[in-house]
């Protein structure tokens, strides 16, 4: 069974089955552009700035479900990833999204006791998967802010609906993710503060 993430929203007219259209396609290009990446970071361990160039998975659109406002992206991997071995990486993609909407929304999970332990489960099974850092998971983060804040859209645009709600589901385990997207999510989001005293950075930068 594929790797599925369900986008649902509601209250508002979404309770009636409707929603704006523009904001409506601007919120499914987002889940699917955050959830390319994430995807990509996952399974390659480089961070890509455009989800077409998504590699190693394809991210299918299923039928929305008849009488709600809701949407299931199945994440199909490539063939070099033995049947078996879906359930692992999907527990493991699980648990990235999570952090990521996580982190980018407000809400801090520690990262040793989520992804770290996902990882060590790779590890045993032998998958070709490099174990990333919390450091380069922000770079994910980063990444995504812009589609996160347009799955907000139907909920501080038209307002047509309320919340909006997401959903993992690996070999019939249905997992909550942890935030959920509301207008205080978005203000969390557009929040910023400026520091008047200038700071010296020295490093090196890849790209």
């Amino acid at each position: 069974m594929p790797i599925t993430f369900t986008l649902s929203y509601e209250g508002g007219l979404a309770r009636r089955r409707q929603i704006d259209f523009y904001d409506a396609a601007y919120a499914l290009i987002g889940f699917q552009r955050s959830l390319a990446i994430t995807t990509h970071f996952v399974i390659n361990g480089t961070v890509i700035t455009q989800a077409p160039s998504l590699k190693g998975a394809q991210i299918l659109a299923l039928p929305p479900e008849e009488g709600s406002w809701r949407l299931t992206a199945a994440i199909v991997l490539a063939t070099v990833f033995a049947a078996p071995q879906n359930s692992v990486i999907g527990h493991l993609l699980t648990s990235a999204y999570d952090f990521v909407l996580s982190e980018a929304l407000g809400f801090h999970i520690d990262f040793n006791k989520t992804l770290g332990q996902q990882y060590e489960e790779v590890r045993k099974t032998r998958i070709p998967l490099d174990r990333q850092s919390e450091n380069r998971f922000d770079s994910v983060i980063e990444k995504c802010q812009t589609a996160i804040r347009d799955m907000h859209r139907p909920i501080v645009a038209s307002e047509t609906a309320e919340a909006a709600s997401l959903l993992a589901q690996v070999d019939r385990e249905q997992t909550p993710l942890t935030p959920k997207l509301d207008r205080d999510s978005y203000e969390y989001m557009i929040f910023t503060v400026e520091d008047n005293y200038p700071t010296e950075v020295i490093g090196l930068i890849s790209s």
